[in-house]
Order: C-alpha cells, then sequence, then structure tokens
C-alpha cells in the first residue's frame, strides 16, 4: 500500500510539472500570466518534474493526504483551464493567436517592428497607448510630435459630441487580474463613419487636449481605464487593418522601439 501512495505522488507531481512546462512552451502562456515569466514557469515546471522522480526513489518520507489534495486540486484547475469555455472573451468576438513567445519577450511571428512609418511624406513613431500616456512625464512624447498608435475603437455621445474617438488596449503587468484599459483620445472629422469595436491604426500629431466630457468608456477584460487629460491625438490618418495578433499590451518602453 505504501508503494501505490509513493507512486501516485510521483505521478501527480510529474502531470504537475509537465503541465507547467507544457504551458512555458505555448502559444497561450499570456493568457495566464505576463510572457516575460515564461522562462520562470518552465524552470520550476522541470523541477516538479524532478521532484516527483525524487518522491517515487524516497522510502523513508511520509506522505501527507493533505499535500497530495493540493497536487490534485491544481491538477484539476490546470484541466479545467483548458476545457471550459474561455469566460475572458467576449463570445462574440474571436480573439486571434499570434505565434509562440520567445524568451526575449518578442512575438514570434514576422511582424513588422520598424519603429517609425510614413505617410504623406511625414513620420510617425510607432508607440502603444500606454506609452503615449506615460511618456508626458517620462519625456519621450512632445507636443507637436507625430506618433501612430493601435487598438479598438470606442465612442460615446459625449465623445462624438466633441468630436473624439478613443483607441482602447488592455495592459496587462502581471496576468488578467491586475488589467487595465489605456486609452488614447483622437480628434477626426466624422466619429459616426467609424464603427466601434474596430480595429484601427491611427497617425496624428499630438495636441494640448481640448475641455473633455465627463464619459464613460467601457472596455472588456478592465476594471479602470487610463487617459490623458493634457493631450490628445489630431488624425491624419486613420485606417482600419484585419488584425491577427494579440491585442492586448505587456510592456511599456521608454524609448524606440517602442511596444507598439
Amino acid at each position: 500500500m505504501v508503494w501505490l501512495f509513493r507512486f501516485t505522488e510521483a505521478c501527480l507531481l510529474a502531470a504537475m510539472g509537465a503541465f507547467m512546462v507544457a504551458l512555458a512552451l505555448s502559444s497561450g502562456y499570456w493568457q495566464y500570466l505576463n510572457p516575460k515569466y515564461s522562462w520562470l514557469t518552465l524552470a520550476a515546471g522541470a523541477c516538479v518534474i524532478a521532484l516527483g522522480f525524487g518522491a517515487l526513489f524516497d522510502l523513508h518520507r511520509r506522505r501527507k493526504a493533505t499535500e497530495l489534495g493540493a497536487v490534485i486540486v491544481f491538477l484539476f484547475l490546470a484541466g479545467a483551464s483548458q476545457t471550459l469555455p474561455d469566460l475572458l472573451f467576449e463570445p462574440v468576438a474571436a480573439i486571434p493567436q499570434r505565434g509562440g513567445l520567445t524568451f526575449s519577450d518578442e512575438y514570434a511571428d514576422g511582424f513588422d517592428v520598424e519603429p517609425t512609418v510614413s505617410f504623406g511624406g511625414q513620420e510617425y513613431v510607432r508607440i502603444n497607448a500606454a506609452e503615449l500616456i506615460a511618456g508626458e512625464s517620462g519625456g519621450w512624447t512632445q507636443e507637436g510630435g507625430r506618433y501612430a498608435v493601435q487598438g479598438s475603437l470606442a465612442r460615446t455621445p459625449e465623445l462624438d459630441r466633441a468630436g473624439l474617438v478613443a483607441v482602447t488596449r488592455l495592459f496587462i503587468s502581471c496576468c488578467f487580474a491586475d488589467a487595465a484599459g489605456v486609452v488614447a483620445l483622437v480628434r477626426v472629422d466624422d466619429p459616426a463613419s467609424l464603427t466601434p469595436g474596430t480595429w484601427v491604426s491611427v497617425m496624428g500629431r499630438l495636441v494640448p487636449a481640448p475641455p473633455l466630457p465627463e464619459t464613460e468608456i467601457a472596455i472588456y477584460g478592465a476594471l479602470t481605464a487610463i487617459r490623458s487629460d493634457r493631450f490628445i491625438l489630431d488624425a491624419e490618418n486613420v485606417e482600419t487593418p484585419a488584425f491577427t495578433g494579440v491585442p492586448y499590451l505587456f510592456e511599456i518602453n521608454s524609448q524606440q522601439p517602442f511596444a507598439y
């Protein structure tokens, strides 16, 4: 009976470690933790597998039912996370997937990572909404500078009346539990011509913000949202490209190339 208890513990630990290793190497790791922690999960998983093999040959350690129970609960939750419907995303919007994540935090999908883009003879710095806001105090964005941002379009009646739209992203510093929305307000000629929920790429000039209306901008998955009260982007070009990547932000850079 003792050998069966020992064998069960070894199998459970090996399964736990194998799940961690497989998760760390998968393209879905970002749904659980920030991709920069994937190496740590991989190393921890390998250690747990080694502990499983060690437990198989440890004849003297007293096994505790509570320890086995904790591993069983972990494996149950791990299995549920892979089989139950995804509650993080709106059921009507299928979120496309990028390729695997490398340990350098870069997406291994061959996307264009040029720091700037040109339009109409002007050069625009590619930057994300969080970096655009942080740059006000960090000193890497300036009034009059030309920037390109992308995100999901949001509109409200108050913004429509002010001739503004919102370009939104979800910023994840660790995992979805601490996600926060970031918003870049953009002045456009006709807000009604743009469809809420559309993925947009905006090129514009950073200008002082007019008196901004009180409004609530809903960002799916975020309990809070951050926007600048100091600047807005005056749009010089708005495009609605086909988007095939992970729409969330995981990092804020303070210099080019920004995490566009």
